[in-house]
């Protein structure tokens, strides 16, 4: 058994600057961050990890930012208490489902990933196409798409301490930030999109048919 991979089409997100969408959206101030995820509120997606990291990042002070979570599931009412119950009601929007990822996307400063057993990571590639820097768990299947410290920052899954850490390093070096985007791009580009999953698919199915035919 080989896995080929998985594949963004990059015709889908060409936005790759920010418009101020999410700001006027959501009354936030021209000169906070953003920084968001798009994930199913479901178990392995952590969102607990979420926003224990949010909190933490509030409490040191060094990032002005506002935290936004894109998506519905079945935990959805059990992350808005615990949201509440740590006073951060008025830090983390609800911006529920969103049919308009590729526009919404690169409105973020920093995707924050903490999913902990993530198959495949595919909204990581999609930030990689918006050129939007990204701070994930490494863990499942996200170190085959998501390079430590050349494509993205990988922290302990779980680890609240260590995402904040993270997503302070990107915010505060530009060159860091540069980096990662651009390598992030460039590995989408030479591994994930539709023509280089197809040639890879062919390659394998050709291989196959050799060897049944030796």
């Amino acid at each position: 058994l080989k896995i080929v991979g998985i594949l963004t089409d990059i015709n889908k997100f060409t936005k790759t600057s920010k418009d101020g969408l999410l700001h006027k959206s959501f009354g936030i101030p021209e000169d906070y961050k953003i920084i968001g995820n798009v994930a199913a509120f479901t178990e392995f997606k952590d969102h607990k990890t979420w926003v224990n990291t949010v909190e933490e990042l509030i409490k040191r002070g060094n990032v002005k930012a506002k935290y936004i979570l894109v998506g519905k599931g079945e935990l959805e009412d059990e992350i808005k208490e615990i949201v509440i119950n740590k006073g951060l009601e008025n830090e983390i929007i609800f911006a529920g489902f969103r049919r308009d990822i590729p526009e919404i996307l690169p409105e973020f400063d920093v995707l924050l990933f903490t999913s902990n057993a993530e198959p495949a990571g595919g909204v990581i590639l999609e930030a990689y196409a918006c050129k939007v820097p990204v701070v994930a768990a490494n863990a499942g299947g996200v170190p085959e798409v998501a390079l430590h410290n050349q494509t993205a920052l990988l922290a302990k899954a779980g680890d609240y301490i260590d995402f904040a850490n993270n997503v302070e390093a990107i915010i505060g070096s530009d060159k860091l930030k540069n980096k990662l985007t651009e390598n992030g791009y460039q590995f989408l580009l030479e591994n994930f999109t539709k023509d280089i999953i197809a040639k890879k698919m062919f390659e394998e199915l050709n291989e196959v048919l050799q060897k049944s035919n030796k």
